[in-house]
């Protein structure tokens, strides 16, 4: 009986190790993900920001970079609503995003109606 309950106990832990570790690696691999979009696009200029956000537009995966000291949670849910990756940058504003932010707040403003200084309220 001992020895049942010892291998039941095992196999459970054994399972919520493997469980913590598979997440552990998703979320590891969705920050690298995350960290190379980044990385990538800081790099671009107003105009090369133009081109990917055409290329964006076309594969659907549009995203909207931000920062500042306080982060919107309610802002960000929104944007999860409509598709829409978000990049929090934290303190550190970054200047060639604002071309990237300004095509997709004309976009959604003309498309979709919306206008992303009220979701920010």
């Amino acid at each position: 009986m001992k020895s049942k309950k010892l291998t039941l106990t095992a196999l459970g832990i054994g399972i919520l190790f493997s469980l913590v570790s598979a997440f552990s690696t998703c979320e590891h691999f969705d920050n690298e993900r995350r960290n190379k979009i980044f990385a990538q696009y800081s790099e671009l200029d107003c105009n090369q920001m133009k081109n990917q956000f055409k290329t964006d537009l076309e594969n659907n995966e549009l995203k909207y970079f931000t920062g500042g000291m306080f982060y919107n949670e309610k802002f960000g849910k929104e944007l999860d609503k409509l598709g829409i990756e978000e990049f929090y940058q934290g303190c550190i504003i970054t200047v060639n995003f604002e071309c990237y932010r300004n095509l997709l707040g004309e976009h959604l403003k003309k498309e979709k109606n919306i206008d992303l200084d009220e979701l920010w309220k």
